[in-house]
């Protein structure tokens, strides 16, 4: 018969070990777990029990826990909410933004998109959907939320047209807006709400959607000629690469992001990758720039222009 120590030493060995898998797993979710998941790593519905009892798990949610402490963090408390809907269950709308930095939420409530029905919670609004599409998924900070297409157009239906303005202004910004997924997006949503008011929204803060960049390049002559900036040469090679418009002198470099920059993060990505192997330097120029915030725009380049002669382009 095998010594009853070693027994109880097996048995406090697996117990150690299965302690470290919750310690590891809730470091990686923001110090919070599920249910499902202590049962997968070997717990019982009893000892989990039991750790609730003793302290070591703190019930969250109905299933979700945060281990050790009670102290969670924002992040903590939107992984918690994801959990709490279920498999495949993401962060969505407001809250989605919120973690996406496009908008504040100060909510107490969290948004959840699902794919079947469940009940809301005190602290989780549910939003149920039929099928999430692949596409439609990310993370941010291991978090399971919503993409930034998928948010903007779920805003769309919840915030009023300031905020979701607001919204894609600072996509923008962070360089995250991306036209193409926008679009694929649009195209399998039919009968949305939030369509027509994402729709508007775009075209409110870029109204050079209506204009192909041979457009951007007649406002820039019209722009360049108003404020008798000297007219620089279009569309010519520098360093290996064709550029919008150059002054030689100054070894100066202006690119026009015209609507189809944005189409997607790869391309944009690829036109910041060709910026640095360019030698002079380069200022990129938007439609928004030229059109409503052009005395101060004309001012920079007229600041660059009037500096002495670029050493290289002397050369």
């Amino acid at each position: 018969m095998e010594d009853v120590g070693n027994v109880d030493a097996a048995i406090r060995a697996q117990r150690t070990q299965r302690g470290r898998w919750i310690a590891v797993l809730a470091a990686r979710q923001h110090g919070v777990v599920d249910h499902s998941q202590l049962l997968r790593l070997g717990f019982s519905a009893s000892a989990i029990s039991r750790l609730v009892a003793s302290g070591r798990l703190h019930p969250m949610h109905r299933g979700v826990y945060a281990v050790g402490h009670k102290a969670v963090s924002r992040n903590g408390w939107m992984m918690a909410a994801a959990l709490g809907g279920g498999a495949g269950a993401l962060v969505s709308h407001r809250s989605a933004a919120a973690l996406h930095a496009l908008m504040d939420d100060s909510r107490p409530i969290i948004d959840v998109l699902t794919a079947g029905k469940r009940r809301n919670r005190a602290t989780i609004v549910f939003h149920r959907s039929g099928r999430i599409h692949p596409d439609d998924r990310t993370q941010v900070a291991g978090i399971p939320v919503t993409s930034i297409a998928r948010t903007l157009l779920d805003i769309a239906e919840v915030v009023p047209r300031r905020k979701l303005v607001y919204a894609l202004e600072r996509a923008e910004k962070r360089h995250v807006f991306d036209l193409a997924a926008i679009e694929a997006l649009i195209a399998r949503s039919h009968g949305r709400r939030g369509l027509k008011a994402l729709t508007a929204a775009i075209r409110e803060i870029e109204p050079e959607a209506q204009y192909t960049h041979e457009g951007m390049e007649r406002l820039f002559i019209a722009f360049c000629r108003r404020y008798e900036i000297p007219l620089p040469a279009l569309n010519v090679v520098v360093d290996g690469h064709t550029v919008d418009a150059y002054w030689r002198e100054h070894n100066l470099v202006v690119e026009l992001d015209s609507w189809e920059h944005h189409r997607s993060r790869r391309a944009f990505e690829e036109d910041r990758l060709r910026d640095v192997e360019l030698t002079p330097q380069v200022l990129r120029i938007t439609h928004r720039m030229l059109t409503k915030g052009p005395d101060e725009l004309a001012a920079s380049i007229l600041r660059r222009l009037s500096a002495s002669p670029s050493l290289a382009a002397i050369a």
